[in-house]
């Protein structure tokens, strides 16, 4: 149950303002001490396709969720009081990072704002697939033959392991700031171009950020037999004029062959 939600929609039924009624009642339904609303129980005013005033709610049922609401806690310790705390961010952060010819590294960032102490190099290859990262020889061997980072350069370039959206954890951007350039080598995707942005619009403009795209992606891309669906399409198509320069070529390709690439794909052949 995400306390904060039901909060943001008991709020809004105290306002009198219009609710997602049918999102509302599937969420209470996780709340096994909460029995439901019987047809007596709610009065609405159809406002939208699926929005709708409520202009009687039970008083006593109202008053159990709000109870229920302010009882979950307000961050993850005060939730885990009541066996809630997964519905919080954790208070830290964990980042595997790898040397060459180095067993990884895990460095922990706290709450604190304290850096981890470690020396890191110039530069930095973010991978966001664990496949990738755990056989970063492979990956290094991939790129020395379709992107610019040579074999030479691994010695000088730190890997870290993404883990997806993990990497743009607020926590972890003082250390990423430390670098003067990144590689960013992501899915070539929504999710990719997502934690892309994120990472640009938030680490120093004075840092050299690259979205790596293999010079072989395109002809891996006319190998995807599955093509994005037209709702995915139009949220590529939808994306904001202003986005970074270091995405456009990800997003022209992306509309070019109507289809996307998850990066796992770049250790084995076509």
């Amino acid at each position: 149950m995400a306390a904060k939600t039901l909060k943001n929609y008991l709020e809004k039924i105290d306002a009198g303002e219009a609710i997602n009624l049918r999102a509302f009642q599937k969420l209470i339904s996780s709340i096994s001490s909460f029995d439901g609303f019987a047809e007596s129980d709610l009065q609405s005013v159809k406002k939208g396709a699926h929005t709708y005033i409520l202009s009687y709610i039970d008083p006593e049922k109202l008053a159990f969720l709000h109870h229920y609401a302010e009882s979950q806690g307000e961050d993850r310790v005060s939730g885990a009081m009541q066996n809630n705390s997964h519905a919080f961010k954790v208070n830290g952060s964990l980042l595997l990072i790898q040397k060459y010819q180095n067993h990884p590294d895990v460095l922990i960032f706290k709450d604190d704002g304290r850096i981890p102490k470690y020396k890191t190099n110039k530069s930095a290859l973010i991978l966001e697939n664990r496949e990738l990262f755990i056989h970063s020889d492979k990956t290094f061997k991939f790129l020395s033959e379709h992107y610019q980072i040579t074999e030479d350069m691994r010695k000088d370039i730190d890997v870290i392991f993404g883990a997806g959206t993990e990497i743009t954890n607020s926590l972890h951007l003082p250390f990423l700031s430390l670098y003067n350039t990144l590689y960013l080598c992501l899915d070539l995707d929504l999710g990719g171009i997502k934690t892309a942005t994120s990472l640009i619009n938030n680490l120093p403009s004075s840092m050299t950020i690259h979205f790596v795209i293999p010079n072989d992606v395109e002809s891996r891309l006319k190998q995807v037999i599955d093509k994005c669906s037209p709702e995915y399409m139009q949220k590529v198509y939808n994306l904001d004029e202003n986005m970074p320069q270091a995405l456009l070529p990800c997003i022209r390709i992306i509309k070019k062959h109507n289809t996307i690439l998850e990066q796992e794909a770049y250790l084995y052949g076509y």
